[in-house]
């Protein structure tokens, strides 16, 4: 055997041997769970303004395709990633997994903008920016609520309360009823609705919390359960005309006066302690990914 061959083979089994090693690396790394396709929102890419009704700043921006998941992220999905080591739990529920099988599908609000992004990551995929948000939630244009301008009523948002019709004459000032161990947003004062004299279509705090029951609700990009628990989780970017959400890195809350209005955005405090922060607004969270489904 000439000394060439001799070195052609021992090239070739090192190569064979760092492959080998390679592939058991990569084999026994633990994978980022990705979500389903049928749980997620397809997005193409195009403009969407962003702005909030009733508002004078707006900003229209150029958006690449990316999918969202379609109804906010459960307490079922956060378990599952605690139990893969994929997450940690949620320091905000008191740093231990509670036993919560028995509501799966209800939303998680145990999150901080740390824990939201870990589980995002987990999964593949980051928190959506604000213009993402809004054009999943409402679509290009600026509008109140994710399917219109209608009000909310039973059938569209687990927050809506007992009476409201959908039709734009409905006065969009009858406020929450309270109190509501979930939700509790500066609501808008009403002319002549006391908050006695109303309730939510569903009376159940733990009803009002279970994803995919208002699919009559979804936006035209087919997003449900838009502000849920009344606001939602978002990332900062510098590319924000808010200034509540203008930041390199961090998050802000979409907030809504009453079920389902999308109204504005603020900072999130870079604490969020259910016990140290009262007033802190209840949110939920969803995940996006960049690109088209494959």
């Amino acid at each position: 055997m000439s000394q060439l061959s001799a070195e052609k083979i021992v090239a070739v089994s090192i190569q064979s041997v760092l492959a080998a090693a390679l592939l058991f690396a990569c084999g026994n790394k633990p994978k980022a769970q990705t979500g389903p396709e049928g749980d997620l929102v397809q997005i193409e890419d195009g403009e969407v303004t962003v702005g909030f009704s009733g508002m004078k700043l707006e900003k229209t921006q150029k958006l690449p395709a990316f999918r969202i998941s379609k109804t906010p992220i459960t307490q079922g999905d956060v378990d599952r990633c605690v139990k893969a080591k994929g997450c940690k739990a949620f320091a905000q529920c008191g740093g231990e997994l509670e036993d919560r099988s028995s509501a799966p599908n209800s939303v998680e609000t145990c999150a901080t903008y740390e824990a939201a992004v870990s589980y995002c990551r987990w999964l593949g995929g980051r928190l959506p920016t604000l213009p993402e948000w809004l054009s999943a939630a409402r679509g290009p244009e600026v509008q109140r609520f994710a399917w219109g301008k209608s009000a909310p009523d039973c059938s569209r948002h687990a927050l809506a309360v007992r009476g409201s019709k959908s039709d734009e004459s409905t006065p969009l000032s009858v406020p929450l009823p309270a109190p509501d161990p979930f939700f509790s947003p500066q609501v808008e004062a009403a002319s002549n609705t006391s908050l006695e004299a109303v309730t939510y279509c569903a009376e159940d705090p733990a009803a009002r919390r279970k994803v995919g029951q208002h699919p009559a609700g979804a936006s035209s990009r087919g997003l449900q359960d838009v502000l849920l628990v009344g606001s939602e989780l978002v990332a900062t970017s510098i590319d924000s005309p808010f200034g509540a959400c203008y930041a390199k890195e961090g998050a802000c809350l979409v907030f809504g006066g009453i079920a389902g209005s999308i109204d504005g955005a603020e900072r999130l405090p870079s604490l969020v302690d259910a016990e140290k922060r009262p007033n802190i607004r209840p949110f939920s969270f969803r995940c996006v990914f960049p690109g088209a489904a494959l």
